[in-house]
This record gives structure tokens, sequence and C-alpha cells, in this order.
């Protein structure tokens, strides 16, 4: 259903007014948030209102605009500010009381795409003869384009009707009727809003991972100039651990510890306190819960627990060693299915090479020194490696 909208502006009296402008920026999601996750940042802003963009205001005669069909006339204009077409005014003179169709197409001309239309209503008194009215519109606009306002006269619109012009219109940015004529008439556009981020983002929304205070400075059209600053925090957890001989110390206070084995990544049982002594050799790392964040540690390899079923193996050996291309693993220990890891001699974790046939490709490795861990259900066996 078409709205009909009725506001009259005497020649003279403007009744635009500036709203105050504002920013505000909220957050979507918790201010707090883990290390490694993030949170969306949003400006709200509100501008100062529409401001005038193009006018024609000389009004050097009068057109006699006549009804039925097929009779209208046009502007066409060319925007100044990128926004929403809000309000066009139009001057009109001699006494009217009907409506029309307002409309608002792309281009010069009526050809162009239509942007909008409504039904409004023009009222002129006798008095004074001139009169300039206003219509709400609702019309996207882009700056240095084109656009064509049209009015179709409609019921109870005198035949003939008479319009403000220009008769040797100056106005550059169109034309009435493609003649040498301009309409008395100006537009008013809510212009877009702009946002400068003091992380470099220049949308409404911007996303952040690190703590710190954010500043979003708001700026449209009409001059308005506002900021706003938000402040987020990065909850860390220290994942960094003490190795002493066959103790591995968590150096995070306050958590909750769980240590883990890297080879299967299972917990172990009973193993929630700040430190863990080894039983056996392996690869240990620790999970830890802190300020309602989770994170781990590297893992750190354990060599020195004398326990049988953990061999630095004297009968076996992987070859060749130091080598720059595959290592080949002795064929008697792959009768069980077997996983390989390497570590480098701190303990870190490398990668869990893949055993093709009876070789292990090192190619992804860098020159140094690593720990090979071949690991089956009934036993393990560590080596010495070293890439060239």
């Amino acid at each position: 259903m078409k709205k009909l909208f009725a506001i009259m502006l005497w020649m003279g009296l403007v009744l635009t007014i500036k709203a105050q402008c504002t920013v505000e920026i909220e957050a979507q999601s918790p201010v707090y948030f883990c290390h490694g996750e993030s949170v969306i940042l949003e400006a709200n802003g509100v501008g100062g209102g529409p401001v005038l963009d193009q006018e024609q205001t000389n009004y050097t005669g009068g057109s006699s605009e006549l009804t039925g069909p097929s009779n209208f006339f046009w502007q066409s204009f060319t925007a100044g500010i990128t926004g929403k077409l809000v309000q066009i005014d139009i001057g009109f003179f001699g006494f009217i009381n009907g409506v029309g169709i307002l409309s608002v197409y792309t281009g010069n001309g009526v050809g162009g795409t239509l942007l909008f239309y409504d039904t409004v209503t023009v009222y002129c008194s006798n008095t004074p003869n001139a009169q300039i009215l206003s219509f709400p519109v609702d019309a996207e606009v882009t700056a240095g384009l084109q656009y064509t306002l049209k009015f179709d006269p409609d019921a109870g619109m005198p035949n003939p009707y008479g319009v403000q012009v220009e008769m040797t219109g100056t106005y550059n940015g169109g034309s009435k009727d493609g003649t040498n004529m301009d309409l008395v008439f100006k537009t008013y556009v809510e212009g877009d809003l702009h946002y400068s981020w003091s992380n470099g983002s220049t949308d409404s929304l911007t996303t952040v991972s690190t703590g710190d205070v954010y500043t979003v400075t708001m700026t449209d059209a009409s001059g308005c100039l506002v900021s706003d600053d938000i402040e987020v925090f990065e909850n860390t957890i220290d994942t960094s651990a003490t190795q002493n001989g066959i103790v591995l110390t968590a150096n995070q206070m306050g958590a909750n510890y769980q240590w883990i084995d890297c080879l299967s990544g299972q917990p172990i049982p009973s193993a929630t306190n700040q430190s863990y002594t080894a039983s056996s050799n392996g690869s240990f790392a620790v999970v830890l819960s802190y300020n309602g964040c989770v994170d781990t540690s590297s893992c750190h390899a354990i060599t020195t627990v004398s326990n049988e079923d953990f061999l630095q193996n004297t009968s076996y050996a992987i070859y060749p060693n130091p080598t720059n291309g595959n290592v080949y693993v002795p064929a008697e220990l792959l009768k069980e299915h077997v996983a390989a890891y390497l570590f480098d001699l701190s303990g870190r974790f490398i990668l869990a090479p893949t055993i093709t046939g009876n070789e292990i490709a090192t190619d992804k490795l860098d020159a140094g020194f690593y720990i090979l861990i071949l690991k089956s259900e009934s036993s393990s066996y560590w080596f010495r490696l070293e890439k060239l």
C-alpha cells in the first residue's frame, strides 16, 4: 500500500533539524577472551541527519504543466553525496490542491531504473503565489552519478498548473525535460557513515584477537566527528614447562593441570599436579585450564627412566644415520604395527612421519639432531638421528 505524504515548506523557511552525532562500540561476544580466539567489535553510529546536496533556486519564470495521460515533468541532477536521498523540494506557483506521483530514476531522463515512487499531496495557497513544497523520498544515491526526479499529476491537479523554473538553466548537473530550462528544486541526502578504527579497519565491524584499547572515529557528510573506545582483554596461559631430570613442572601457577602422553594423546591417570614425575620414558605435555581458557604445553621427551619396556636399542639400528634422504627401519621392528614420532633434543614434538614399507622420509626435517621413537603395542625404541 502506498503512503500519502504532505509536507509544506514556504519559500525561505528551512525545516531541516540536525541530529546529534553519536557512536558507540559494542562487543558481539565477551571482551575477555582466550589466546587464539577473537572478538568482533561493532560501531553503531548515528549521523547528523540529512544535508542539502543539490539545489537550483533561481526562479526566473513559470512553466505551465498539463494534466492528463502522458503529461509529466522531470528534472535530472547529479548527486554530490553518497547515501540516502531523503527529501526533494519542488517549486510550484498558483493555487493547487491535488495529488501526484513523485518518482526517482537512475540516469538522465525517465528511462533508467526506478528507485522510488509514491503518491504526494501538492497544496499551494493563493498567498504567497510561489511556494516550495517538500516531499519525503527514500532512494540510495552515489556521488558523481546522475538521477532524475519525475512528477506525474493526478487527481485534483488544475489544468494547467504552475511550476517554478529558471528559463535559461544554469544548473550544470542536469536539466528540466531535456531542455535548456531547470526546475527550482533541492535535494537532501543523509550521507553514509564512515568509520576509522585504530587498528586500520574502515568497516563498522572489526575483529580483534589481541588485548588492547580500540578506538573508532565516525564521520559523515553533515560534519560529524565523534569517537568511542573499548578495552578488550586477552587471557593468556604460560604453557612453558621446566624439566629437571625425570620431573616436569608447569610454570603457570594456579591452574588446573592434566599431564598427557604425547605419543598416545591420552591423559595420564592421577597426573593432575603442577609437577609430574615420569615413571617411564616417553614424551609428555600438560593441559592447563586457567581463567576459563585451556591450552597445552609442548611435548617434553624423557629418556632417562630405567624401564625394560623402553629400550635405547643396542641390537637394532636405523640406517643410514647420518642421512640426507630416507631412513630404513629394521624389518624385525615392523612385525607389529609401529608408529613413528620425531622430537628435537629439547623434547619438542616435530612430526609423526609415515613408515612406507620400512622407510621414513626425512625431507621435511632441517639439518640437525633428532630423537626418533618407534612405538608398538608391546614396546618402544628410540634412536638418535642426524639429518644432514
